[in-house]
């Protein structure tokens, strides 16, 4: 097959497979096993299809995140495995907002807050709203609305959002339902709709430190809202430990 047959078979409909990992490491294993596709076809005679390179690409990319992934796990004293669990950097071009929702009580005083930053960890905007007495979904909910229009003011057209409260991601996928919450949710989802990519994901606590300090920062605030355009001392020693990725 020439090399311009392939390369428009890996523009297609099935190069959707690749699309959860980030572009640098796509290209980049693209590239060795089409070096080795090569020497097999020129030494040794292979002539494999196309759609057994492309589960061998999708296989190699699998592979390198599971072994990527084994960073963060270490054994204690007693020999148990334990996982470090930390902020880790957007994929290239992408920006990646984290926001929490505090609320003291549940329901009680309350506040939401996040952070945007780019794939080299810098900052671009923070915020902290105080929220009255609301329960802590409504916070964390209030939280990632806050985050999206501070996101896209930003000018963010690639984002991935991260939030430690399972229910809320579930909530805005469409798998949970909850008719109390139908209000702020077609809020979300409008924001959602507009024209940029992205991703909603769940994480750990412990891989949102950032946006809790900021959540818990905006619950005893007398202010409405704060916006920082550059990190407040209150976050940089976590900031620091983020960009360095460690727990």
């Amino acid at each position: 097959m020439p090399a311009s047959s392939w390369l428009h078979h890996l523009c297609d409909f099935e190069f959707l497979l690749f699309m959860d990992f980030p572009p640098e490491e796509v290209f980049s294993t693209l590239l060795w096993l089409l070096w080795k596709e090569r020497n097999g076809r020129i030494f040794n005679g292979h002539n494999d299809p196309m759609a057994g390179f492309l589960l061998r690409l999708h296989a190699s990319l699998k592979y390198n995140q599971q072994a990527w992934s084994l960073k963060s796990v270490v054994k204690n004293s007693s020999g148990h495995l334990v996982l470090n669990i930390f902020w880790t950097h957007p994929r290239y071009d992408y920006f990646k907002l984290n926001v929490d929702g505090s609320s003291k009580g549940n329901p009680g005083l309350a506040g939401c807050g996040g952070v945007v930053r780019d794939f080299t960890s810098n900052w671009v905007c923070g915020f902290a709203t105080h929220l009255g007495v609301c329960t802590s979904m409504v916070a964390e909910l209030n939280g990632l609305l806050e985050g999206l229009n501070c996101a896209w003011d930003s000018g963010c057209r690639r984002l991935m959002v991260e939030m430690d409260s399972l229910s809320c991601v579930q909530l805005i996928r469409g798998s949970l339902v909850n008719l109390c919450l139908a209000g702020l949710l077609s809020k979300i989802r409008a924001m959602l709709q507009r024209e940029w990519v992205v991703q909603v994901t769940h994480v750990y606590r412990e891989a949102n430190r950032l946006a809790d300090l900021l959540a818990n920062i905006a619950v005893l605030s007398s202010t409405r809202r704060r916006t920082w355009w550059s990190p407040p001392a209150a976050v940089l020693s976590i900031l620091i430990q983020d960009r360095q990725e460690v727990a």
